[in-house]
C-alpha cells in the first residue's frame, strides 16, 4: 500500500512539475528585427520589455460581461494614437454575477468579435483577458465541461457541468461562500482543487481561441492560500495553457501576470510561473495644494503589499534567465475608499481615503498629467536589472471603473469630444510617455 501511494505521488508530481529542460532554461526566442513588437512561436526578453513599456489598462475594451463598450471605436483610435501595445483587462466576466450558459457564450462571442476588430486596427496588439479570484455558483454550474478539458487532465470524459462546491474554498475556510459579500453565492476559487484547475484551464483556452495573448490572474496568491501544493497546481494549469497556446494562440504565445505579494509565491524551484508581475500603484499621500491631493508615485514601505518588485529572479517562462521580474503598475480599483474621503491614510492601501483610480479621477486635469509624468520618470530609474535596463513600468489607465466618487462611474483617458464626451483628457500625456 505504501509503495502504491508513492507511485501515485510520483505520477502527480510528473503531471504538475516542469521538465528538467524547462527548469534549465531554453534558448531565448529571437526578436523580429523588423519590429520591436514582433514575435512568433516565442518571445525574446526585449520584446517582452517593449510590450511592458507600452502597457495600459483598458477595462472591458472588448467585453465586460455581455456588455459592449459604447466608446469602442474611439478607444481603438486612442490606442493607435498613443502607441499602446499591451491592452490590459480587455475582456472579463467573472465579476458579473450569475450568468447562464447562453450569457457566457455571448461573452466569448463578443470578446472574439471585438478582438478581431482590434487586431485589424493593429495586428501587433496583445489583448489581455482576465480570470479573477471569484466564482459564482450559478455561472459555474451552468457551464458544461467539454471533453477536451477532461482529456487535458487525463480523465475520462463525462457529460456534466462544472461544480461550484468543488471549485470554491472549503467550508472551514474564511475564503468560502460569503467571502465577497455578494447577494448570490460566490467564493474564492481554491486552485489546489482539481475542479478549479479544470475550470480555469477552460476559461483561459476559450480566451486564447478568441484571440487573446495575455491572461491576468488577479489575486493568484489568494486562490493559492499560501500553500505550496497550490503553487504546484498553478504550475500545472499554466503549463497546460501554454501548451494549448503553442498550437491555438495567434502567435503561439500566451503571457500570464498577476498580483504577487510574497517573495517566491509564484515560483517553483528556480522557475518563475508568471511572465509579468502586476500590482496596484498605491500612491503615497504628500500634501494638498492648488485643488489637488498630491501623492508620490508609490509607497516606500516594508509592507509587502506596497513594495515594488516583490518577485525574485529565475528561469523565465519564455526561456531566459532573469535576476528581476518585469513588472507593470496600474491604477487599480477595489471598494472605492475607507470612509474618510480627502483624509491622508498613511500605512493603509488607500490614497487620501480612496482606491487608486478613484483618487486619480478626482484630481484636477493638470495634476493627473503631472502625476503620470512623475510616475514614468520614477520607474525609469527604479531598480534596473543586472544589465542596467528598466524592469518596472507604469501602466496608465485608459478606462477604469470608479467606485465611491459622487457623480463619476468611470475614468476614461480619452480627449473629450463628440466621440467621447466624458473623457478625462490624458491621452496626450500617455502618448508623450510612450514616445519617450
Amino acid at each position: 500500500m505504501k509503495i502504491m501511494r508513492l507511485l501515485v505521488l510520483a505520477l502527480v508530481l510528473c503531471m504538475i512539475l516542469p521538465s528538467a529542460g524547462a527548469l534549465s532554461g531554453a534558448a531565448e526566442a529571437p526578436q523580429d528585427a523588423a519590429s520591436p513588437f514582433g514575435f512568433s512561436g516565442g518571445m525574446g526578453r526585449e520584446v517582452l520589455r517593449n510590450y511592458a513599456s507600452r502597457a495600459v489598462t483598458y477595462a472591458g475594451l472588448c467585453a465586460e460581461g455581455t456588455a459592449p463598450d459604447p466608446y469602442f471605436e474611439d478607444g481603438l483610435r486612442m490606442i493607435r494614437d498613443t502607441g499602446a501595445k499591451l491592452i490590459g483587462r480587455a475582456a472579463y466576466y467573472d465579476w458579473s454575477g450569475d450568468l447562464d450558459a447562453g450569457q457566457v457564450e455571448a461573452h466569448y462571442r463578443l470578446a472574439a468579435e471585438r478582438a478581431a476588430l482590434a487586431h485589424e486596427a493593429d495586428p501587433e496588439l496583445i489583448l489581455q483577458a482576465c480570470v479573477f479570484e471569484i466564482v459564482f455558483r450559478g455561472t459555474a454550474e451552468s457551464t458544461p465541461v467539454p471533453p477536451w478539458v477532461f482529456r487535458a487532465f487525463c480523465l475520462p470524459a463525462r457529460q456534466r457541468n462544472f461544480r461550484y462546491d468543488r471549485i470554491r474554498w472549503f467550508r472551514w475556510s474564511d475564503k468560502g461562500t460569503g467571502f465577497w459579500g455578494t447577494q448570490t453565492p460566490s467564493a474564492v476559487p481554491c486552485i489546489a482543487r482539481l475542479e478549479t484547475q479544470m475550470y480555469f484551464y477552460w476559461k483561459i483556452c476559450r480566451y486564447i481561441d478568441a484571440g487573446y495573448e495575455a491572461i491576468h490572474l488577479g489575486q493568484a496568491e489568494l486562490m493559492a492560500g499560501g500553500c505550496r501544493l497550490s503553487t504546484l497546481a498553478w504550475g500545472r494549469v499554466l503549463r497546460l495553457a501554454r501548451a494549448y497556446a503553442k498550437t491555438h494562440a495567434r502567435r503561439g504565445v500566451v503571457l500570464f501576470d498577476g498580483h504577487v505579494v510574497n517573495l517566491g509565491a509564484m515560483k517553483i524551484g528556480g522557475r518563475l510561473l508568471l511572465d509579468l508581475q502586476s500590482a496596484p500603484l498605491y500612491p503615497q499621500e504628500t500634501r494638498a495644494e492648488n485643488g489637488a491631493l498630491m501623492a508620490e508615485p508609490v509607497r516606500h514601505s516594508d509592507d509587502a503589499s506596497k513594495h515594488i518588485g516583490r518577485e525574485t529572479g529565475g528561469v523565465h517562462p519564455l526561456g531566459f534567465r532573469t535576476d528581476a521580474q518585469v513588472s507593470i503598475y496600474e491604477f487599480d480599483n477595489w471598494d472605492g475608499g475607507n470612509g474618510r474621503p480627502g483624509v491622508a491614510s498613511p500605512g493603509e492601501i488607500y490614497c487620501w481615503g480612496y482606491d487608486d483610480i478613484t483618487w486619480f479621477a478626482l484630481q484636477p486635469a493638470w495634476y493627473r498629467d503631472q502625476f503620470l509624468l512623475e510616475c514614468a520618470a520614477f520607474f525609469r530609474q527604479t531598480r534596473p536589472d543586472a544589465d542596467g535596463k528598466q524592469v518596472h513600468f507604469l501602466q496608465p489607465a485608459m478606462r477604469r471603473v470608479v467606485q465611491g466618487a459622487p457623480g463619476i462611474y468611470e475614468y476614461r483617458a480619452n480627449n473629450p469630444g463628440p466621440a467621447c464626451p466624458d473623457g478625462f483628457g490624458q491621452e496626450d500625456t500617455i502618448r508623450a510617455i510612450f514616445a519617450g
